[in-house]
């Protein structure tokens, strides 16, 4: 499977704002003004890559809009321990120490 583009991770990275600053997911339309897209579909189909990709976890209630929640792998790619040479912030890689 190929890793989640930049475009896709800044998303992720979206969705895990509004989750830690307002306590629950955006909704596609919050995404899709986000980023500038004219269209839903758009905000979808990046969802739907992202939950290929298992940064996203599948939605409990089909039924629900918001039902967006990130995979205990997405969380590792946000997470920054002290030993680590590479840290990822707000989908861009910095390298440490050089």
């Amino acid at each position: 499977m190929k890793p989640a583009t930049p475009s896709q991770l800044k998303v992720l990275s979206f969705i895990r704002g509004r989750l830690m600053t307002r306590g629950r997911p955006p909704t596609r339309k919050d995404i899709a003004n986000a980023f500038g897209w004219a269209s839903l579909n758009a905000a979808q189909e990046t969802i739907e890559a992202l939950r290929k990709k298992g940064l996203l976890r599948p939605p409990k209630e089909p039924r629900i809009a918001c039902d967006l929640e990130l995979t205990p792998e997405a969380d590792l790619m946000f997470s920054q321990k002290s030993g680590d040479r590479v840290t990822m912030v707000v989908g861009a890689m910095f390298e440490r120490g050089k």
